[in-house]
């Protein structure tokens, strides 16, 4: 099981952010982009979560690529950025895996992006613990993305170029990687 959770509380509220990261890719087929396996814990509305606590989300997006090459390619996990705007402190506590060793690939697949945490772009938070955010802080989160399957050269440069198109992928891995000719 992985678990990626943050839980932002002060006195008077508490909001449990529940983003979700990239399944491994299949033997048939790539992986889910932010998906929460196995529960069934959605990500919120951000508009929600916004007008029920001093947060306030600059980005949520999925994060470029964080899923693991392969035929197949992992699925995507998220980059989010959330700024706190409460006057006073908000405890933040974060319960993280996929830190330190990202998720493999397999059959030849490569591993997909590491989860990791940012405070005010630099600062690093602790993937389990607790941390304090002042008014202005913003964490920022880049969830894991899954593992790829099969070799990355056996991908079908159509979907290597439809994934360059779509922005999942960047043009360094489409050349390095999947050796796509520019």
């Amino acid at each position: 099981l992985e678990f990626r959770r943050v839980l932002f509380r002060s006195g008077r509220f508490a909001q449990v952010l529940f983003p979700n990261g990239g399944m491994g890719a299949r033997a048939h087929s790539d992986g889910l982009s932010t998906t929460g396996f196995p529960t069934n814990a959605g990500g919120g509305s951000v508009e929600i979560m916004e007008s029920v606590s001093p947060l306030v989300f600059w980005t949520r997006e999925l994060h470029q690529d964080s899923g693991g090459p392969g035929r197949f390619r992992g699925g995507l996990g998220q980059h989010i950025v959330v700024e706190s705007v409460a006057e006073g402190a908000l405890d933040a506590s974060t319960m993280f895996d996929r830190v330190d060793y990202p998720p493999q690939g397999v059959h030849g697949g490569l591993p997909g992006g590491r989860s990791r945490l940012r405070l005010n772009k630099t600062q690093p938070v602790p993937s389990k613990g607790k941390f304090l955010m002042h008014k202005g802080d913003q964490l920022t989160i880049d969830y894991a993305g899954g593992g790829g399957y099969g070799k990355p050269a056996e991908r079908d440069r159509e979907l290597v170029r439809a994934d360059l198109r779509a922005g999942i992928i960047s043009e360094e891995p489409a050349r390095t990687i999947y050796k796509l000719k520019m």
